[in-house]
């Protein structure tokens, strides 16, 4: 009968010198039966082989140590079964990865964080149990467009839109009114080219509130924002032009020393001293 040492099963097999004995450790594979009696040398017949090869199996679609230990101590084992579980268990692991994978990408792209305050109370698993759910592009089609188009400008710069993300934004902009976009970053424009001025000189101010009007009516449903004061404006505004990849974005159309200067006039408007009383 052919007889395998160590190294060998290390180099075929991938199987590690410390992953063997962990296995001799658990209990998994009893050395008493493949050590030489003569030289201490572990040589492995055939049948080890298969048996380490299948644990390697178990582990690689995310079965522990300890759940194979549990297996193979249980009489009524039956692969079929167990897998079946393991599926349902891989799944339910699948999205709550996928959860928080959206819930980090939305928190890049808005450059913001559900802090403490918030919180009103809830303790810290709900709310970002919450959290997960409601900042997430998987449960919002047009957020991941939006989000998708905007990780593809910043990763490539000079990256040009394809006609299929312009069907995309178009589709997203169509909850909009396209000339009421369009007239909201001219006003953004002519903001920063007044920026000399300072954020408070009245015509700065005034674009300001025009900014404000105009997003009243047109961004802003009346039914979700009833008692959005200037105040509110500024703080959901500013870290749109601060902060994460939106801010980024803004700062290819307006310039880094724009943005800023937009996010102060916010600020301004709302009545704060400076951004840094917001962020």
């Amino acid at each position: 009968m052919k007889k395998y040492k160590v190294k060998w099963v290390e180099t075929n097999l991938g199987v590690t010198r410390k992953a063997l004995r962990n296995y001799e450790e658990k209990g998994l594979m009893d050395k008493n039966s493949f050590q030489n009696p003569l030289n201490h040398y572990r040589e492995y017949s055939d049948e080890d082989l298969e048996r380490i090869w299948f644990f390697r199996l178990l582990q690689g679609v995310g079965y522990s140590i300890n759940e194979i230990v549990e297996l193979k101590h249980n009489p009524d084992f039956d692969i079929h079964s167990s897998l079946s579980d393991k599926i349902k268990d891989l799944e339910r692991k699948r999205d709550e990865i996928e959860k928080s994978i959206g819930f980090a990408k939305t928190m890049k792209f808005l450059g913001s964080f559900p802090f403490p305050k918030e919180m009103e109370g809830t303790r810290f698993d709900e709310l970002i149990n919450r959290v997960r759910e409601s900042w997430n592009p998987n449960s919002n089609p047009r957020q991941a467009t939006m989000q998708n188009i905007t990780e593809k400008l910043l990763e490539s710069p000079g990256y040009e839109l394809t006609e299929s993300d312009l069907e995309q934004v178009e589709t997203v902009l169509g909850e909009f009114d396209q000339e009421a976009v369009l007239t909201l970053n001219n006003y953004f424009s002519y903001l920063v080219q007044r920026k000399e001025l300072g954020v408070s000189d009245p015509l700065v101010q005034g674009l300001m509130n025009a900014i404000y009007r105009h997003c009243r009516k047109h961004f802003f449903p009346e039914n979700q924002f009833e008692d959005l004061t200037p105040q509110k404006f500024a703080r959901l505004m500013v870290r749109s032009f601060t902060a994460g990849d939106i801010g980024l974005l803004r700062e290819q159309e307006y310039g880094k020393d724009g943005c800023k200067f937009i996010a102060e006039a916010l600020a301004h408007y709302g009545g704060y001293s400076s951004i840094n009383d917001i962020e």
